[in-house]
């Protein structure tokens, strides 16, 4: 057996760690809140060539996609499937929050920050919006109760609101995971029993005199 056979193995690792040593000082810029990379200073950091790193990720949007795609891998596992159903939600968000914790926040934070960060973000974003929305539009609501279950599932099961809920409400992780979770459940459910978000024609003085005097 040639020695070709044995180190295919080791440099498909070897190469697996630069990629994974250039990802991690991408990541490090977003912090900066910086409109665009320093690759000189991404190659300085991560250990390697400028020209590694355009090996790896030959342009910009090559470099969103593989940090956005890094990014989610710190929460869920590259295999994880996403939802095909509008019922398979609330086991969807569970998975996404399995094993939350404060360091998680502490990178979800980072992603928060105006300039670059926003692009990585909306990059990040973009699938799982379209997958939890073609499992909404398949429930047949009305188009109002699709657009605004859809938008609220998006948020809810984003990792921004369990840090919304920590940071400004008060809420530990463990508390902050358990509230997402349950929202989203009691929306799948609310929902599947016909009681969807829906815009009443009734303005909103004539619902305070109604509550008032029920």
């Amino acid at each position: 057996m040639s020695n070709r056979s044995y180190d295919s193995p080791l440099r498909a690792e070897q190469a697996e760690k630069t990629r994974e040593k250039i990802l991690a000082a991408l990541f490090e810029q977003l912090s900066e809140s910086r409109d665009d990379f320093s690759i000189s200073r991404v190659a300085k950091r991560a250990g390697v060539s400028v020209r590694t790193v355009y090996h790896y990720f030959p342009n910009r949007e090559a470099q969103i996609e593989g940090l956005a795609d890094w990014i989610d891998r710190q929460f869920v596992p590259e295999d994880e499937p996403f939802p095909e159903s509008f019922a398979e939600l609330p086991a969807y968000s569970a998975c996404r929050t399995q094993g939350f914790n404060k360091e998680h926040m502490d990178l979800v934070r980072v992603t928060l920050e105006s300039g670059l960060t926003q692009k990585v973000r909306s990059t990040r974003r973009r699938i799982r919006e379209q997958k939890i929305e073609d499992c909404v539009v398949a429930e047949g609501l009305p188009p109002e109760s699709t657009t605004i279950l859809t938008e609220m599932l998006n948020f809810s099961i984003g990792a921004s609101l369990g840090v919304g809920l920590h940071d400004t409400v008060g809420l530990n992780v463990d508390q902050s995971v358990s509230a997402m979770n349950w929202l989203v459940k009691i929306m799948v459910k609310a929902s599947q029993e016909g009681n969807y978000p829906r815009l009443d024609s009734l303005s909103l003085s004539d619902n305070a005199v109604r509550l008032k005097h029920d």
